[in-house]
């Protein structure tokens, strides 16, 4: 058998891999007789049938199959579909492939050959030494062409029990659209299972029977279930997919518990580690500042490996490990930060953070898992610190999320870290007067107001930042203008203001016109809320960052005897129930105020809204609406 480097210390643990070459030209009832283009016009494949089955064995091991027959119905899909990769822990699990064959239109089936069989590192924690042992079982099918049907079988089992519980959380749909998709699990006797189901056709309850063995069989059984296109900034899956979750994790304080004396244990003390965090700090004083520097040194310095895989058993190496070989996972960098908070003697503890879309109290599971927090004890207040996205407020950048703990009396806390602007709209505001002189130098002064998330005051804290979002917002507004001066009045939690002199040593020319040259539309689009306005069709809802208002509100004065241009007033003006795009010229003597608003009162816009809204944006970017032509009197 051919293999490759990396793929030869898996051999002992991949057993029963290839298909019996006589296989290749058995005959078998063909699947999916009846699914062609003409019937799935839009779909590359279908995924004929998909079941999966997890078994928790009595001694803790977990044996996890899946079965799956997909039918390629156009050379577009063949890179999705031919070459699957199964994700195993070398060592720890054995993978056993059942079946991988293509099942040919003729009903002949061609056997995945032995060359085709070979092994990869899995991405998410490949190059780090304590995760070495995950490996992906690449397969890659023959005789592809449309028509066909793929059909893989594999089983992957533990060797140990290694995990505290079972914890499974399926994005039920797919890419392509799936006619058959069956799930089951089966429990040791006295073993309580929680689940749930969202947004899934049919009933969410699960067909359950006691086997003969006392074990106990949860099935659940969906049918065609559309395509799911992922298209950008669509919601996210757990709120527009079909989704299962189940686990037997008794208890949401049991879960939060484990991971937070995992971390909680890892917390030695080390020689290194202290001598090292005293450096960093210095004789700064402040409890606060001293996190500060910490988390920013770790930051800048340290490897995070996020994959779930490096919590799935919840392992977490000793501090000292952690600071010598500098790579870990969330459970270990947040151990290494308290660590190095705690031997300057700074008080830190540790909450689990988890993804608030994701999060179930009565069926946790660690695809909600998203990291663990690191509160500080400072005198103005809990300062949180996560070690790879350093430190947020509430309401703040780090917002969709909740924080987990226990209190004294060992019950759950949940508390909600919002994201800035998310419970009100987030307001961008520029206003001022532009003078143009008669050689086409122009100046002025402009006031800015910021609100939500249009900005972070944590962000903003050294004077150099504060020019930089500031220098940005001008040189989106007006092109070819600086900054010649500026000044912040106000910088809160809540609002930011400031007044900025801004300067164009000349504008361009086209002929005997000067050009004044705004931004390329709206400014909200690179200030924070993007919106994927790039493409002509969309069949999901658009998420933004929040609602938002933008007011642009410009008087520009030209010399006496230059006219303002006269023409289209009422430049934009759309309305709908996504909001209003409006944009107007109004010229008076040698005077012309420039004005823009931009109202988008949700942060969930359906299709046809969107393209509304999208259609209304894109007329603001065109030359007629960015470019201002002024001249003299001839």
């Amino acid at each position: 058998m051919h293999q490759n480097p990396i793929a030869r210390r898996s051999l002992p643990y991949f057993i029963a891999l290839l298909v019996p070459a006589a296989l290749a030209t058995a005959q078998t009832t063909v699947p999916g007789g009846d699914v062609d283009t003409a019937r799935f016009p839009e779909a590359g494949a279908v995924i004929l049938s998909w079941d999966q089955d997890w078994t928790l064995l009595d001694d803790g091991r977990v044996r996890r199959r899946e079965h799956k027959l997909i039918q390629l119905l156009e050379r577009r899909a063949i890179r999705a579909v031919a070459d699957p990769r199964i994700d195993f822990c070398d060592g720890r699990e054995q993978i056993t492939i059942h079946r991988a064959q293509t099942i040919l239109p003729g009903g002949k089936t061609v056997a995945v050959p032995e060359y085709s069989f070979n092994f990869a590192a899995a991405n998410d924690v490949a190059g780090w030494p304590e995760y070495a042992c995950w490996r992906q079982q690449v397969v890659s099918f023959s005789a592809i062409e449309p028509g066909v049907v793929l059909e893989l079988d594999y089983e992957v089992i533990t060797n140990k029990k290694e995990t505290p519980w079972l914890t499974v959380d399926l994005k039920l749909d797919h890419a392509f659209p799936v006619l058959s998709r069956a799930v089951s699990v089966t429990l040791p006797k006295d073993v309580t299972l929680h689940h749930r189901s969202d947004n899934t056709p049919g009933t969410t309850s699960p067909t359950t029977t006691s086997l003969d063995d006392g074990t106990t069989k949860y099935a659940w059984a969906f049918a065609n279930l559309p395509a799911d296109p992922g298209e950008p900034q669509s919601l996210p899956w757990p709120g527009r997919s079909p989704r299962l979750r189940f686990t037997t994790c008794p208890r949401a304080k049991v879960w939060v518990s484990e991971l937070l004396v995992s971390v909680e244990n890892a917390v030695q003390p080390s020689g290194a580690v202290q001598a090292f965090a005293e450096k960093v700090v210095g004789d700064e004083p402040d409890p606060a500042e001293k996190a500060r520097l910490l988390s920013k040194k770790l930051r800048d310095a340290f490897n995070f490996v996020a994959s779930l895989k490096t919590v799935r058993t919840l392992q977490c190496r000793s501090v000292a490990q952690v600071f010598d070989t500098n790579y870990g996972s969330p459970l270990e960098s947040a151990a290494l930060l308290v660590a190095m908070l705690r031997a300057v003697h700074v008080k830190a503890t540790t909450e689990v953070a988890v993804d608030t879309a994701m999060w179930d109290a009565d069926v946790p599971t660690d695809a909600g898992f998203a990291g663990i927090v690191v509160v500080i004890d400072v005198p103005d207040g809990p300062m949180y610190v996560h070690p790879q996205h350093g430190e947020f407020l509430n309401p703040g950048h780090w917002g969709g999320h909740t924080l987990l703990s226990l209190d004294t009396a060992e019950d759950l806390r949940a508390t909600l870290v919002l994201a800035r602007g998310q419970n009100e709209k987030s307001r961008l505001n520029i206003a001022g007067q532009l003078t143009v002189g008669p050689d086409g130098q122009v100046n002025g002064e402009l006031r800015v107001h910021l609100t939500g998330g249009f900005y972070d005051p944590l962000r903003l804290r050294k004077t150099d930042k504060q020019k930089a979002l500031l220098e940005g917002l001008v040189g989106r507004l007006l092109a070819d203008f600086k900054i010649t001066k500026h000044s912040i009045t106000t910088l809160s939690d809540d609002s930011l203001k400031a007044t900025v002199e801004v300067a164009a040593e000349k504008l361009s020319k086209v002929g005997d016109h000067f050009v004044l040259q705004f931004g390329e539309g709206p400014l909200f689009l690179t200030s924070g809320f993007p919106l994927p306005i790039g493409g002509d069709e969309r069949k999901t809802s658009v998420r933004t960052r929040g609602a938002l208002i933008e007011n642009i509100d410009l008087i520009l004065e030209l010399p006496q005897d230059w006219p303002a241009p006269t023409g289209d007033t009422k430049l934009v003006r759309e309305s709908g129930d996504w909001g209003v795009v409006v944009q107007e010229r109004i010229a008076s003597g040698h005077t012309i105020r420039f004005r823009r608003t931009i109202d988008i009162p949700t942060d969930t816009l359906k299709p046809a809204d969107f393209a509304d809204l999208r259609q209304a944006i894109n007329t603001l970017r065109t030359i007629r609406h960015t470019h201002l032509l002024i001249a003299p009197k001839p």
